[in-house]
């Protein structure tokens, strides 16, 4: 319910109260001024009559209420609604004396009825109070119990003295005791209902309409008392007494109606009330009135032990409040330093954030000394997305925590969490440059610790840019050369270290004035695809190509994947492009096949550790669902260094569980052992070409032998790549090798002369055997695709192409 609608519900409510209110301070004059019976008896009738209405009206709607309520809430509604019901039997008990004409006894049956009224009240206000401590600890609930007390106590002061030497009441007369008790217990209920239940909660404007009809109700008591009492006035209840009652039973029928339709939506706490303005009001007044009562010859002594324990309350509360004060300062003060931390620090790894790096920086440059030379650390974790996306946020920020946690113990507070999954660490007073770079290796290579989380293991790996401090550099100037060294690091390998120099600039100025022209040739599908055929060496068959990446550039023509690449992985471009690759090859490819079942070829793709996620899931899918391609044939293809802990294992065994092919390319050069060879969830294994190049020397052989054997153990298809001599051919082929891949057979070739060489069945099996040497005279010639300077017996020819880890050709 919203609290427009509320509002609209309340103003009926104030509205019928003030009619109640004008009919019932009208109806005595109105009827005399009609002729209409008017006497003493008649409007005492009327006016009982109008109470027992008005009080069960408001008893039923309360206990309607309750009923839908549960808890607390519900406990509160119905000692409401228990107190109007109370207050109506006494009514009823009180109507049927007067009905006998018998004299109402003080106390009477009706009395204790009547004094149930401020009693329940008084107990919902303790139970709502209780709920406030429970939704808003912190203020002491003596603290109320003591206001209400002072009030209670207060007010008997003022009504007995009022009602002693205006009255001239003895002290003993038992029915004006009696009838005090009645103000005081409901003046007792409104302040502990206003403390409790008025404030900021899911009812609150409910009862700030229950709070003004038992304000309402106690002035009719404190009318009742001092007309009776006081003015010796009969037993026919003032109008404006019973107007009192009648419309306080009013405004609490209408504050059930307000709250029938459930609870409002709470709302934050904007302000403090200062409701104990009322409590040292009345002990103010109290005292004043103690003090006149005191200077009178036939004053009450009581008053004096009464007003004592109003001053003994009020140095309680303030005491306790004091207390209050105290603890809200210090919590304050925690506060103030909690978000003065939380502004300087990460909430996700407790580390110190970038708010204050420069400041941080300028002071190590100031302190710098070439003697003993500091050092600026940026690092990135690597592969991220895959852990991310393969197993969930919490895992990924799991990571995080544990790359800080371990620079935390290495660096202590001079690590930074620059923001996302980006480190700096300042290095200070180390004894050279080369202990600079060795620390960053070494924290390169303790990244890579596995550690276990809910039972996978994971295993972090961070590249390193390392830029040295120096005096006339700036905080700013500093971060750009870790930043570019962090980025030559990647391009390297990713977990590893690199130490910014001047060359470096004028790789990240490339990549600066690439980017633009790179997103071009994305969105102008400027960049294709080139195949390259890898052959069977036992039978020269073309069982399987592979597709590679070259950006035909409108202005420097055919230019290879080391040309780019990086700057497209920088600037995320890959997964689009490795979509795009996808889509191509797969399509390409599966139209072969379906033309040529009996030759069907597998096409291999390249992944990058940028690639691996959800993301290759789904690209994967739209691929082979788009061309039709069966998912053996295709062949994904990823370097070891990618294969990093159980979130790219997974997203792997994922693409195997859908029939792809896993190939591990370039094997050999990056951090993996042989002993973790059975541990790659692969099928096929590349062997790098630096191996390959030097077959024909003892230690490189030996290194291709135990890689053959060990893949042939577990049962690896095994491809040798950079094959460019004969020679070579036969060395892998007899040392069991299955396929062989490079410039002796072809160079990566569009797909047109892809097909007319090598996809037309025996004629291209039979240049597959010429190249290799036993088709009969001579090579492939210039037919093959090589430069008129080469042939396929011909020394190393692939020097005039760069090395690239994307470029098998």
């Amino acid at each position: 319910m919203t609290a427009a609608e509320v509002v609209r519900r309340r103003r009926p409510v104030v509205i019928t109260g003030l009619i109640v209110a004008s009919v019932s301070l009208l109806s005595v004059p109105a009827a005399s001024a009609l002729g209409i019976d008017a006497s003493d008896d008649a409007v005492t009738r009327l006016r009982i009559a109008a109470d027992i209405v008005f009080s069960a009206g408001a008893a039923i709607a309360l206990a309607l209420v309750a009923r839908r309520r549960h808890g607390t809430d519900r406990a509160v509604w119905g000692l409401l609604a228990a107190g109007c019901g109370a207050w109506c039997l006494g009514s009823v008990l009180w109507a049927s004396y007067l009905a006998r004409g018998a004299e109402l006894p003080v106390p009477s049956p009706a009395d204790a009825a009547y004094l149930v009224l401020p009693l329940a009240w008084t107990a919902a206000g303790v139970v709502g109070g209780a709920r406030r401590q429970r939704d808003r600890p912190g203020r002491p609930r003596a603290i109320d119990l003591i206001d209400s007390a002072i009030v209670g106590l207060s007010l008997l002061v003022i009504l007995w003295v009022v009602a002693f030497h205006a009255g001239s009441i003895d002290a003993g007369d038992t029915a004006t005791l009696v009838t005090m008790i009645y103000p005081i217990g409901a003046a007792v209920a409104a302040t502990l209902l206003t403390r409790s239940l008025a404030g900021d909660t899911a009812d609150r404007r409910a009862f700030t309409l229950v709070v003004a009809g038992v304000t309402a109700y106690t002035i009719g008591d404190i009318g009742f008392l001092v007309a009776t009492r006081t003015w010796a006035i009969s037993d026919a209840v003032p109008t404006l007494v019973d107007t009192g009652w009648i419309v306080g039973f009013t405004l609490l029928a209408g504050a059930a109606w307000v709250a029938w339709p459930g609870p409002e939506a709470p709302l934050p706490r904007t302000r403090r009330t200062r409701s104990g303005l009322l409590a040292v009001g009345l002990a103010s007044a109290a005292a004043v009135v103690a003090l006149v009562d005191l200077t009178q010859d036939d004053g009450t002594t009581w008053t004096t032990s009464t007003l004592v324990a109003v001053m003994i309350l009020l140095l309680t509360r303030q005491s306790l409040t004091l207390a209050e004060n105290r603890r809200l300062s210090r919590d304050l003060v925690d506060r103030i330093g909690a978000l003065a931390h939380r502004a300087d620090h990460d909430e996700l790894t407790a580390l110190a954030n970038r708010s204050h790096l420069k400041e941080r920086l300028q002071a190590v440059i100031h302190r710098s000394d070439p003697a003993t030379p500091g050092a600026v650390m940026f690092l990135d974790i690597d592969m991220l997305k895959p852990v991310n996306d393969s197993l969930g946020h919490d895992r990924g920020d799991e990571l995080i925590r544990t790359v800080a946690g371990r620079l935390r113990d290495r660096f202590g507070d001079d690590v930074v969490r620059f923001g996302g999954d980006e480190f700096v660490v300042i290095l200070r007073g180390r004894p050279s440059i080369e202990a600079i770079l060795a620390d960053a290796e070494e924290m390169a290579r303790d990244m890579r610790r596995p550690y276990r989380s809910g039972g996978i293991t994971l295993a972090p790996s961070t590249s390193v840019g390392v830029a040295v401090v120096e005096a006339d550099a700036t905080p700013d100037e500093l971060l750009r050369r870790a930043d570019t060294a962090l980025y030559h690091a990647k391009d390297t390998g990713r977990g590893r270290a690199a130490l910014y120099d001047a060359s470096m600039d004028a790789v990240s100025a490339r990549r600066l004035r690439i980017a633009p022209e790179l997103r071009r040739a994305v969105d102008d599908d400027e960049l294709e695809l080139h195949y390259q055929p890898i052959v069977h060496l036992a039978t020269g068959r073309i069982q399987r190509v592979e597709a590679l990446l070259r950006w035909r550039h409108p202005e420097k023509g055919i230019l290879t994947p080391d040309r780019f690449l990086p700057e497209a992985d920088a600037l995320g471009l890959l997964p689009e492009i490795g979509r795009r690759s996808l889509l191509e090859g797969t399509g390409r490819i599966a139209e072969v096949n379906r033309r040529n079942p009996d030759r069907a070829v597998q096409i291999a793709v390249n992944l990058s550790a940028s690639e691996l996620g959800t993301d290759i899931l789904l690209g994967v899918d739209e691929a082979l669902a788009t061309s039709g391609l069966e998912p053996a044939m295709l062949v994904l293809e990823i370097t070891e260094d990618v294969i990093v802990d159980e979130s790219v294992r997974r997203t792997l065994a994922e693409l195997r569980s859908r029939g792809v092919t896993i190939a591990i390319d370039d094997f050999g050069t990056g951090n993996s052992s042989l002993r973790q060879l059975g541990d790659y969830p692969a099928s096929v294994l590349k062997i790098d070409r630096s191996f390959v190049d030097g077959i024909d020397g003892d230690e490189d052989r030996l290194i291709v032998r135990a890689v053959i054997d060990l893949a042939a153990e577990l049962d690896l298809i095994t491809i040798g790549e950079g094959v460019e001599t004969a020679e070579q051919a036969e060395l892998l082929a007899a040392m069991g090798c299955v396929h062989g891949q490079g410039w002796l057979f072809d160079r990566a070739v569009p797909f047109e002369t892809l097909e007319r060489r090598w996809l037309q069945g025996p004629p291209s099996t039979a240049r597959a055997l010429r190249a290799l040497g036993r088709g009969g005279a001579g090579s492939a010639g210039a037919d093959t695709g090589l430069d008129p300077t080469g042939s396929a017996g011909s020394p190393s020819i692939r020097s005039t192409v760069p090395e690239t880890v994307r470029t098998a050709d």
